[in-house]
């Protein structure tokens, strides 16, 4: 009889802006999570919910297991940092 394993890694993430500011304003929330769940699904993630508040982000997530947590989470505050410094924050980073 042959076994099988099935793993399955779900992961809760929350994130600061810079200082904790109040910079996720309605105007670009919807294109700042559309970036942030865009780029764990080029990693292979399922997105189970994403959102936050004016100061933070929820990012959760069933990722698969040949991707680390630091991985992911490197990539998407790259991608949000950049989206911030785009079109939030002229002269600095969005997330801490």
């Amino acid at each position: 009889m042959e076994r099988k394993s099935n793993i399955e890694v779900y992961l809760h993430f929350v994130w600061a802006t810079k200082r904790r500011l109040p910079l996720i304003v309605p105007e670009v929330e919807r294109r700042l999570y559309g970036c942030i769940s865009a780029e764990a699904r080029r990693l292979g993630c399922e997105v189970l919910a994403v959102g936050g508040m004016p100061d933070h982000v929820h990012l959760a997530v069933a990722m698969p297991t040949v991707l680390s947590p630091a991985k992911l989470m490197q990539q998407v505050k790259g991608v949000s940092s950049h989206f911030a410094s785009e079109h939030l924050l002229p002269a600095g980073e969005l997330f801490v």
